[in-house]
């Protein structure tokens, strides 16, 4: 097991992706990945423009909520990456794509080691443990992106999803990582709307109209009114 414990990571969590995911780009794993996965999809190049901050934002995000910390993937790349307060396990990146990510780290400018000691700050064992943060001295970009996103993203603007001229579909996605639940519930959409397809290594989720069946509001809204006490 691997373990880097980086100075001030908290605070660099999106560079330090980044650094990761370019650094595992350029590997014979890397080049095969993207090579493979663009051959699968030739006729959507939307899915192959740069990585950007809020993707990356999202899924750290998702890590911290759904997942104690374990980040699975970065853009195309799968990296199963583990976050804890102070410390990130690097021990399947490491193995998949034959590269040190201390060296890789170090090369991008931040200060790590296998030793905690000098980076370990105080924080509760339980704390640690789920891969939370305690409350920093300062605001931090990820932090501040984390509590606004989901008002500055909509499904028009996420390049993942094409409007559909299908009968019936309002929108399709594609990606080679999850599309979570709440990201969609974010977009508008009901848990009844949405289905999940796999072809080849994409995950597609489809987006149907509402219809009757599963419309989600007025029905219950109307129970819920008629059965409101009356004062006698």
């Amino acid at each position: 097991m691997t373990t880097l414990y980086i100075k001030n990571l908290r605070y660099n969590e999106v560079a330090v992706c980044r650094a990761l995911f370019e650094a595992a780009e350029k590997t014979e794993e890397g080049i095969k990945t993207k090579r493979y996965g663009m051959q699968m999809t030739a006729n959507m190049p939307g899915l192959w423009s740069p990585l950007s901050n809020y993707d990356i934002e999202n899924d750290l995000r998702m890590a911290r909520v759904h997942r104690n910390g374990r980040m699975r993937e970065i853009g195309y790349l799968t990296v199963n990456l583990v976050f804890q307060f102070d410390s990130l396990d690097v021990t399947e990146y490491e193995t998949k794509y034959g590269i040190s990510a201390k060296d890789v780290l170090e090369k991008a400018g931040f200060t790590c080691s296998q030793d905690a000691a000098g980076y370990s700050e105080p924080v509760s064992t339980s704390t640690r443990l789920l891969g939370q943060e305690s409350k920093p001295e300062k605001p931090t970009q990820t932090s501040v992106v984390n509590t606004s996103f989901f008002s500055l993203k909509s499904v028009d603007t996420d390049k993942r999803f094409t409007k559909s001229t299908k009968p019936g579909i309002l929108y399709e996605a594609r990606s080679y990582g999850k599309i979570e639940d709440d990201t969609l519930k974010s977009y508008g959409f009901t848990d009844a709307q949405w289905e999940r397809q796999k072809e080849g290594i994409e995950n597609i989720v489809i987006i149907k109209k509402l219809t009757e069946s599963i419309s989600p509001g007025p029905v219950i809204l109307d129970e819920a009114v008629d059965n409101i006490p009356t004062l006698s």
